[in-house]
Order: C-alpha cells, then structure tokens, then sequence
C-alpha cells in the first residue's frame, strides 16, 4: 500500500516538474474567523439531560463562554498549486481567568494541494494532489468518513467524465476513537451533467486495542448523487463489510438537501446491520483532562458549530441493528434591515427496531441574529445543545430545558494586500 502510494506521488510530482512553466504567477490571500459562544447557566451542577451517559450535563467550555480566533494564509502559485497555513487560538473559559494556562490552546492548519493537467498516448489528463488537514471534507460518504476532522491524502487522474482516485485518512482510532487505524480508500468516481456516482473499496486497518477480531478488513460500495435542480439534490449509498470471521454486512442511506434564500433543509435515513459496525467503538475518554476541558485529544471549539450526524452516533450502539433518521432545518427572516430571526434544528432519532430501543436527541437554537455588516454578527438566542467532552468522539447532548446563550462572529474569507 504504502509502495503503490510512493509511486503515485512520484508520478503526480514528475507530471508537475515536466510541465512546469517557466513564469511563476504568485497569488496570497488571508482569511479571519472568530466566534465564540456561551449559555448562561445559574447552576451548572443540575441540568437534566436527554439520553445523557449522566444524568446532569458536564461542565464544559460553552458554559463559561469561550472563543477561538484563527488566520490563514493561502499562497497560490500559477493559479494551479496552494499552500494553505494557518494558526487557531482558543481561550475555552472566561470565567477560568486570564492567566490560567490551562484554558489557553493554539493549534495549526496545513494543507497543500496541486491540480493539472498532462497530454499522454494523444489524450489530455486531469491529476490532483492533496494532503494535510482535512477539515469536514466531503469525500461522497454519508455512512462513515463525513463530519470529521483527519489528517490524510487524496491523490484523483481524470480523463473525460471518469476519475481513478486514492484516500488515506490517518489515524481513526486516537484521533476520534473509531477503531479504525488507518482507511485507505480506492474508488472510479464518474460523472455526468446532474449525476455523480462513485464505486469505492476501502481498506480498513482495525485499531488492535478495540474489539477487533481480525487487524484488517474491507468494505466496498456504491455512492450516487443526482441534482434535481440547483436547489436540490438526492443522494443514495450502499456500502458492504466483508470480514472473515464476521461474514458480510451491510449499511444504506438515502438523503435530501434543498437550499433556498433563506431556508436550508436536509434529511437522512440511515440503516446498519449489527456486524457492520461491530468492534467501531472506544470507552476511553479523550476529551478532558483531570481539571481542564483539554485531555489526550482537543476537541476544537469550531467544531461545536457543527451538526450531529456523524457515524459515531452509530458505532456507539453495538450488537444491534440500527436505524437512523436525521433531521436539520437552517430558516433565517430578515425583521429589520440589520437584525433578522433565525432558527437551527437538528433533529436525530436511532434505534433497534426488534427491540424498539434507541434515543431521540432534539437540538435546537433560536433567537435574533444582529448583523453589524455582512461579516460581523452578534446572537442572542435560547438553546438545548451542549458540548460533550464525556464521550470518543466529538459530539453534544441535549438538555430538557432551553437556557439562555450569546455569541459573536467574525468570518472574513478571502482578503488580498
């Protein structure tokens, strides 16, 4: 595996060196966000929870108000290659103190990236590059690698209207608490004028600490997206586990999007046999420290911004058959010429249907969104959703009442100087 990566790379960069121009075209441009977020909370010691682990919601950064800053740096060379760098602050509690050190982070982004293209046997071919931190990447999979966060490299040739493309994502296991080591992923992706569809087979290397029977794996599958409109588009998988001791299952997902001015909506219904996710879970808690919201892994403050789905709110429930609807609703009305009201909903329900066990955890988030100018916004809002340092992967928790919350937001995305 890793040979056949080496050559591919050594293909990509002789590809890149024998068509190299002589002129260099240099472009740099910045990018600037900031936003940070608290709840109001007279007691934090009670605040009863829906399908909590505990009872009570834990202490986190949310309740105390926290921020994060971060810069960006994008060098772009011909217009073709990018070297994107960039530094993230974080103060995770306001109440903690100024000087307190434990509250204080800084990490980085890096990520590179090349596209071209080359004329080989009279035909003209597409190659792409990438590698770094992939940040929430859409890799055409709404089963397992979506809404994370992984440090990888995709290497994609094209010709015409079909790509051959290669993944590595790295470590799975640490980094979120999957049981997947390493993912090394093969796929044809083919696209037409509304239909993109994507055969794939993945090399799963299965974290030994885990409950893995074997150390290694395959699933293949399928991937197949198809844009009714410009404002909506409908996405199906199929996706198979082959494991010799376990035998093959399987896991399918149908999904919908829209968005229109002012009302994002999308939705997905998902299923797992029991096998299929058998062994991807971790009881080690990675999130917190002894006396700190930091532990053996950072659990990034723009990453509470995110939705809920992601595939460890499956591997979380094993030894059974699951069945997932998702929910989201993004709806914003202007009621002033800077002021508008807005409403998230992100509503997620899996179960066993034998059983007729599971959990239903509805977030929410509603209030008044004051905008200063197109990029500079302050909320003032009521909310149930809460930061969950407690669990082996980034997610949240819901409390049974709302509570009361603010946050600022700075977004400036693509400055030149």
């Amino acid at each position: 595996m890793t040979k056949l990566f080496a050559s591919l790379t050594f293909l990509v960069a002789f590809c890149t060196l024998s068509h190299a121009q002589d002129s260099l075209k240099i472009g740099s441009t910045f990018s600037f966000e900031t936003k940070g977020s608290g709840i109001f909370i007279n007691d934090r010691s009670r605040i009863d929870c829906i399908t909590c682990i505990y009872e009570t919601i834990q202490d986190n950064p949310i309740h105390h108000f926290a921020i994060y800053s971060g810069l960006s740096h994008k060098l772009s060379l011909n217009d073709k290659y990018t070297i994107e760098t960039g530094v993230f602050l974080e103060e995770r509690s306001f109440s903690g103190g100024d000087n307190t050190v434990d509250n204080w982070i800084v990490y980085p982004k890096i990520f590179l990236s090349g596209e071209n293209t080359m004329k080989a046997f009279n035909r003209t071919f597409r190659y792409k590059i990438a590698g770094g931190d992939f940040w929430n990447e859409d890799f055409d999979d709404m089963l397992r690698i979506h809404n994370i966060d992984f440090q990888g490299i995709v290497t994609e040739v094209g010709y015409k209207n079909t790509t051959l493309g290669f993944l590595i994502a790295g470590d799975l296991s640490v980094n979120i608490g999957l049981g997947l080591h390493q993912y090394h992923k093969f796929y044809v992706k083919q696209t037409f004028n509304k239909l993109e569809t994507n055969f794939y087979l993945s090399d799963n290397q299965l974290a030994n600490y885990q409950n893995h029977i074997l150390p290694r794996d395959i699933n293949f599958g399928n991937n197949t997206s198809f844009k009714i409109s410009d404002r909506i588009q409908v996405e199906g998988q199929l996706e198979f586990r082959a494991n010799q001791e376990l035998g093959t299952s399987l896991a399918a997902g149908i999904g919908a999007k829209s968005q229109f001015k002012n009302l994002r909506v999308a939705s997905n219904l998902k299923y797992y046999q029991a096998d299929f996710n058998l062994g991807y879970y971790s009881t080690r808690l990675f999130y917190r420290g002894n006396s700190s919201y930091v532990g053996e892994q950072l659990y990034p403050l723009r990453n509470f911004f995110r939705y809920y789905s992601q595939w460890g709110n499956y591997t979380r429930i094993q030894n059974k058959d699951l069945v997932g609807f998702e929910l989201q609703i993004n709806w914003e009305q202007n009621l002033h010429k800077r002021m508008a009201f807005f409403t998230d909903i992100d509503l997620n329900i899996i179960g066993d249907p034998e059983t007729q066990t599971g959990r239903t955890v509805p977030l929410y988030t509603a209030g008044l969104r004051i905008n200063y100018f197109k990029h500079f916004k302050t909320e003032f809002f009521i909310t149930n959703k809460h930061m969950n340092l407690d669990s082996f992967y980034q997610t949240f928790q819901a409390s049974e009442l709302p509570y009361l919350g603010g946050s600022v937001v700075l977004d400036l995305k693509g400055l030149s100087l």
